[in-house]
């Protein structure tokens, strides 16, 4: 079993519902996360409220994955970036390799964008 599937072996997890009951009738329609970021582009208040949803949730499974070794060696969790930093990161990206396009999310993607690809394989 992979050390992924030991780490989250026995839990359960469920966020709190949203403040706003609106918000949190939005957010119960969606099915994925792609959907629930593009009703978070129609309405931005859907993003703060999420975020602080789900946090007791992230700081659960981070708890569970700091206890955790591999090898001997305990399991390093990082704290992701928020928003500004991904804002940032897309910037950066776009200076170093203008053909970079976020939208584009599988492997075979890359073929279009070759600038990108190249970087990657550093």
């Amino acid at each position: 079993m992979s050390l992924l599937n030991l780490g989250l072996q026995h839990t359960a997890y469920a966020r709190k519902k949203c403040e706003t009951s609106r918000i949190e009738k939005m957010v119960h329609q969606c099915n994925s996360m792609s959907m629930l970021r593009e009703k978070a582009q129609q309405m931005p208040a859907i993003e703060s409220e999420w975020t602080e949803d789900i946090k007791p949730v992230i700081e659960g499974i981070t708890e569970r994955f700091k206890a955790l070794t591999l090898k001997g060696r305990k399991v390093v969790v990082v704290d992701t970036g928020d928003t500004d930093d991904v804002v940032l990161l897309k910037e950066l990206l776009l200076e170093e390799c203008p053909d970079f396009n976020d939208q584009l999310r599988k492997k075979s993607d890359l073929k279009s964008m070759p600038n990108f690809r190249d970087r990657l394989t550093w």
